[in-house]
């Protein structure tokens, strides 16, 4: 029987929606009645050096990559400059993303990824050297914040900057227990873009 690799939704915060959302059974209640053991190790694996956020920045082809001391992103290096119109414009291709960025005018060369929920995270960044941070959700006033501080923020999309690192993860449990069946759980953003 295959393990299922999932990146959010597993294990949801409350006990009762653990087994049921809204009328329907969860994934975790179906491993359960059906035997299968859940793991679920997210923020571990966001702050692995081979997790999430690495994942993210192979994605963006980021050079001299490096875990930040006291935060939750990497920092890593552009081959070359661009404007934040040109790079915002780039990360949306490299991840197949609608996304959301601030007014910056400033040159980007150094940028901090973090996957998921990292916007908070735009001032640390710029304090390590960052232009630009790449995150999942980015809300207004840190958008605002960002502009003041004068580093890009650009919201990629939570499943869009996560996702990529459970292939990753199917692929690296693959490679490492050659006898056991690994498959990637079936899902897509619940989010829609016009």
């Amino acid at each position: 029987m295959p393990v299922p690799v999932r990146a959010e939704g597993a294990i949801p915060a409350d006990a009762y929606s653990v087994f049921w959302r809204n009328t329907e059974k969860t994934p975790a209640a179906i491993c359960f009645e059906n035997g299968i053991s859940v793991i679920s190790a997210h923020t571990n694996y966001d702050l692995s050096p081979i997790g999430v956020n690495k994942v993210l920045a192979q994605k963006l082809n980021l050079h001299n990559v490096v875990s930040s001391n006291d935060s939750c992103f990497m920092i890593g290096e552009l081959d070359n400059p661009m404007t934040s119109d040109m790079f915002s414009e780039y990360v949306g291709k490299c991840l197949s993303a609608h996304l959301r960025y601030n007014d910056c005018t400033k040159e980007i060369k150094t940028v901090a990824v973090c996957g998921g929920a990292g916007s908070d995270f735009a001032s640390d960044a710029k304090k390590a050297g960052a232009d630009a941070l790449v995150t999942g959700d980015g809300k207004y006033h840190e958008f605002l914040d960002a502009t003041d501080e004068e580093i890009l923020l650009v919201s990629a999309g939570h499943y869009e900057t996560e996702f990529p690192a459970v292939v990753s993860l199917c692929k690296l449990l693959e490679d490492k227990f050659k006898d056991i069946q690994f498959k990637v759980a079936e899902q897509k953003t619940p989010i829609k873009n016009i």
